[in-house]
């Protein structure tokens, strides 16, 4: 009976620590746990300070009129902190900055994440299928402002070919007649010349018309003697301009006819010469061809 009483006290004791070893390792990973809690607790803490700083500032900006800025800060803050309220301020940001490809993601987000009891619901939704349907027709426009200029380029490259085939195919033109530039200059001086000649003549005329009215019967007043001087003067230069002037256009017209002075010619051009005076005038032309 003293051995069975011995082994039934081992026993005992052999049941009592494994009981206090059972309850010290679980204290132990309750501790752990604690610990981890506590640590993630902080991180999250941290986390939300951050993100609370990073609002300020995305608020301050805003209200600066800064709204690029402004919605940078509002999506770090979200970043870290998940709230979704957030991203309804970054969608407003996006919306006052015209970004409308940053604020329809960040508003359709928003509603998602939100309850179906969220207020002002009908409004939002409304006012994300019309920026949705903004970005499609900008889509659109750009496709065919693309579509344009592709066409554009495509018009022009096929006019720059036919150009250039049709340049292959050309044929050079023969040689024919090429003007000379100072024959028709000379020919022109000659033929306003002759036609400012005629103009004097016609005045010419009309003095002498006046000297008879002032001289009846050929006998004239020492008052006609103005006009008298004046008439011959006239006739005059009549008979120089004209005279002149006819010379000058047979001579240029020589020189177009026998391509004096031409372009191209290899030989020394036309030289002409005209002079007028009290006794009529004299032109001449010298050139080889």
């Amino acid at each position: 009976m003293l051995a069975a009483a011995s082994r039934a006290a081992t026993l005992l004791g052999l049941l009592a620590c494994g009981s206090l070893t059972l309850a010290s390792q679980a204290a132990a990973q309750q501790d752990a746990t604690t610990v981890q809690q506590m640590q993630a607790a902080g991180a999250d803490t941290q986390m939300d300070t951050a993100a609370r700083a990073r609002f300020r500032v995305g608020q301050t900006l805003y209200e600066s009129g800064r709204f690029a800025e402004s919605a940078r800060e509002f999506e770090g803050a979200y970043e870290l902190s998940h709230r979704p309220e957030l991203l309804f301020n970054v969608y407003v940001a996006n919306r006052d900055d015209n970004n409308l490809d940053k604020a329809v993601p960040a508003l359709r987000a928003y509603l998602a994440a939100m309850p179906a009891t969220l207020p002002n619901r009908i409004n939002l939704e409304a006012r994300l299928q019309a920026m949705e349907t903004t970005l499609a027709e900008r889509a659109t426009a750009a496709q065919q402002s693309e579509a344009q200029t592709a066409e554009v380029a495509a018009a022009q490259e096929r006019a720059r070919a036919a150009e250039a085939a049709q340049r292959e195919t050309e044929v050079p033109p023969a040689p024919g007649f090429q003007l000379s530039i100072p024959g028709a200059i000379i020919g022109g001086v000659g033929v306003a010349a002759a036609i400012g000649g005629f103009v004097v003549g016609a005045l010419a005329l009309g003095k002498v018309s006046d000297l008879e009215a002032m001289c009846p019967n050929d006998e004239c007043p020492a008052s006609a003697q103005g006009t008298y001087d004046s008439a011959q003067t006239l006739v005059t230069v009549s008979d120089i301009l004209v005279i002149g002037g006819a010379v000058l256009a047979a001579a240029g017209l020589t020189m177009v006819l026998l391509g004096i002075g031409a372009p191209g010619e290899s030989e020394a051009g036309a030289t002409a010469m005209a002079s007028c005076g009290p006794t009529g005038c004299i032109a001449g032309v010298a050139g080889r061809f």
